[in-house]
């Protein structure tokens, strides 16, 4: 199992909208689900900065992830264009192997 780790900082007043579309029913996850090696999203806020998040996807492998993220380039640039209007920033943590398998999402 592979998580995936992004941060970001929502634009001010873009919060919910941001949610909406990072969170674990998202448009990410809901594209993200059209591939049986997807395993679910977290979205997790900072509670002292209010406008910083990370999310936590899942999937079965790095190979999966990369499989998908290529068949499906296309899409996911425009959903990634789409979105980046909710976030001041956006940076890419790296990736972690979840020890024993599957986790409790």
């Amino acid at each position: 199992m592979l998580v995936l780790i992004w941060e970001f900082h929502a634009q001010v007043g873009s919060e919910e909208a941001f949610e909406e579309h990072y969170g674990p029913d998202g448009t990410w996850a809901k594209f993200f689900r059209e591939d049986a090696s997807y395993r679910g999203t977290r979205l997790l806020r900072d509670a002292a900065e209010p406008s910083r998040y990370l999310t936590l996807d899942y999937w079965e492998s790095k190979e999966s992830y990369e499989r998908f993220r290529v068949s499906r380039r296309v899409q996911y640039e425009q959903i990634d264009r789409e979105c980046q209007r909710l976030s001041r920033t956006e940076a890419y943590l790296g990736s972690l192997d979840v020890p024993g398998g599957s986790p409790t999402l």
